[in-house]
């Protein structure tokens, strides 16, 4: 995919913003639009912080980043 680095093996189980971003490389503020506009689905909430499951994120990038409503 052509935003995904070779990270993907080392992230967290469960991403922050700042993770996506770095992923995408994109800006946290670029994932917060894409999350409001639907180009990505959003975060579950873990207590009150919002995170992206990691296998969720991969299988997302797998499919071609497809917007919230064609992924869920």
């Amino acid at each position: 995919h052509p935003f995904m680095q070779d990270t993907t093996q080392n992230l967290p189980l469960m991403l922050t913003y700042e993770d996506v971003a770095r992923e995408l490389q994109k800006s946290v503020r670029s994932i917060r639009r894409m999350v409001d506009r639907r180009e990505i689905f959003a975060p579950d909430l873990v207590g009150a912080t919002p995170r992206f499951p990691r296998e969720k994120f991969l299988r997302w990038l797998d499919q071609g980043c497809p917007t919230a409503d064609e992924f869920e």
